[in-house]
């Protein structure tokens, strides 16, 4: 909900609270926080989710990636996106109409 906002901070803010209190994030938790990065205009906090996210062990789905191409593309980054986009096939995911 806090990314739906744009609200980068506070999305962050709640993503530290459950590490304090030990709640495991999970894919939902990781394209929310991509998203808000996104949103933001920070890509680089939106990749390092994503390398957190991977070595976590949360695999990547169709949202998390389309949220990280999404957030080279806010900061005019087409080399990165697609990239990110050539990353999908190796995860198994399958791009939409909307990635």
């Amino acid at each position: 909900a806090c990314e739906k906002s744009w609200q980068y901070e506070q999305a962050v803010a709640v993503f530290d609270t459950m590490q304090l209190h030990g709640v495991e994030p999970d894919i939902v938790t990781y394209s929310a926080l991509i998203c808000a990065c996104g949103r933001s205009k920070q890509p680089e906090r939106a990749f390092e989710f994503w390398e957190a996210m991977l070595r976590q062990g949360v695999a990547p789905n169709l949202i998390a990636f389309s949220a990280l191409i999404s957030a080279c593309a806010k900061t005019k980054d087409p080399e990165r996106a697609l990239q990110v986009f050539e990353a999908m096939e190796e995860h198994g995911v399958q791009p939409d109409v909307i990635t």
